[in-house]
């Protein structure tokens, strides 16, 4: 069965397909995007369709309802992210403007550490890039960070002394 041209095509069903795309999406320019990318989709395999395997209008719908599930799909998944992330931000805020400055606690550190804590961490520099400037192995680096870390994690959550020493 010849379905005619595409031209034809997108001339019978475009205005039917973008009222179903609104339907889904209530939103115009979305749903002008969904149509468009439906109708890319569709001229890809154009060949086929016309040789009788598909039926257009099924097949144009068909591919219009994928897209509209998969930008569903995609809004769920940025809308956790971008929640989560909110989450570990806000977190993170009310860690670091609690009375105990996380700054004023690496007070504690070695000068060494604070150096690296601070080129790794707060200037997000490599471990290379740190080694490089502080003219040291890529493994000092790395035990500077691990002592440190350590060294911070002990002093927030209250396993250490006055002087210093961890709490067994």
């Amino acid at each position: 069965m010849d379905y005619g041209t595409f031209e034809d095509y997108v001339a019978r069903e475009l205005s039917s397909l973008r009222r179903i795309a609104y339907f889904h999406v209530r939103d115009w320019e979305t749903a002008d995007d969904l149509v468009q990318d439906t109708l890319v989709r569709m001229a890809r395999s154009w060949p086929r369709m016309n040789r009788g395997h598909r039926p257009t209008r099924s097949y144009g719908v068909t591919v219009l309802e994928n897209l509209v599930k998969d930008l569903h799909r995609r809004k769920s998944r940025e809308h956790r992210a971008i929640t989560l992330a909110q989450a570990n931000r806000m977190e993170a805020d009310r860690a670091f403007h609690e009375p105990d400055d996380l700054w004023e606690q690496t007070a504690a550190l070695s000068r060494q550490q604070r150096t690296v804590i601070y080129l790794r961490f707060c200037q997000d520099l490599s471990v290379q890039r740190v080694a490089e400037l502080l003219d040291c192995s890529e493994g000092n680096v790395k035990r500077h960070t691990y002592d440190a870390l350590k060294r911070l994690g002990s002093i927030i959550s209250g396993e250490h002394d006055e002087q210093g020493e961890t709490n067994a």
